[in-house]
């Protein structure tokens, strides 16, 4: 076995076993009773009960607590990491033995960092919907999946996910190393909030079957990162035409 395939094995079980604690914790974690309403908020991840019972000023502050952050930090974990093989594996291979653990976190730190910016834009959104929209938020339910559906059509999806697929040229010594992986991380964590935001705000307004909603939305992702660029277009992409068409002809 060469090198490159069993450092991306070794990369991809990581990957992957962080993703299964994730979804682990998110499954199993006690759900939050609203003392209002007694709607649960499971994982913290459900912005829904006692948020929304709240008045608007009130609940938007709590999306800023460390609580809801740390959630949204484990379902970016869960969801999202599965989809980083290919710029771990990249930095893994240009990177000396000694330091790939570190450049890969620092890495990892940037693009979370990212997407935890993304994640109070995104939540308030979504609690800013909730009450503009009236329970049982059936019209915002269709509503988002509407804008979700039409943003993975669009030529400016298949723009970030090109994008995605751009990993730069890193230094191997001293600070600098670290700064490109950083530097690495932003830029990648940017591109994927720019690909994914419609994907991830309809699973923060999905109350009802809101994991096995997450569940597809991470295997869509996944196969979206595994997609070689191509030039912007409107296109079907949540299940990959060139995907179903290798299916068809088995």
């Amino acid at each position: 076995m060469s090198n490159v395939i069993q450092t991306r094995r070794c990369i991809s079980s990581g990957v992957f076993g962080l993703s299964a604690a994730a979804w682990a914790f998110l499954i199993l974690s006690p759900s939050i009773k609203g003392p209002e309403t007694g709607d649960a908020v499971v994982g913290a991840m459900c912005i829904n009960g006692v948020l929304i019972t709240q008045t608007e000023s009130a609940a938007l502050l709590q999306v800023f607590t460390i609580t809801n952050l740390f959630g949204w930090a484990v379902m970016i974990v869960a969801m999202m990491f599965p989809t980083l093989i290919s710029p771990l594996t990249y930095i893994a291979e240009r990177s000396f033995r000694h330091k790939r653990l570190g450049l890969m976190s620092v890495f990892l730190l940037a693009y979370l960092l990212i997407w935890s910016m993304a994640g109070v834009v995104l939540m308030s959104v979504s609690l800013l919907l909730r009450q503009i929209f009236s329970a049982p938020y059936f019209g915002l339910f269709i509503s988002m999946l509407f804008i979700a559906l039409v943003w993975q059509c669009s030529p400016l999806k298949q723009l970030c996910l090109n994008r995605n697929h751009q990993h730069p040229a890193m230094r191997a010594y001293g600070l600098a190393s670290y700064q490109d992986a950083a530097r690495f991380g932003f830029a990648h964590g940017v591109w994927c909030v720019g690909s994914c935001w419609a994907l991830m705000l309809f699973s923060t307004v999905s109350v009802v079957a809101h994991q096995p909603i997450m569940l597809l939305l991470m295997l869509i992702m996944l196969s979206e990162s595994m997609q070689v660029p191509r030039p912007p277009s409107w296109e079907w992409r949540l299940i990959p035409a060139r995907k179903l068409r290798g299916l068809a002809m088995r």
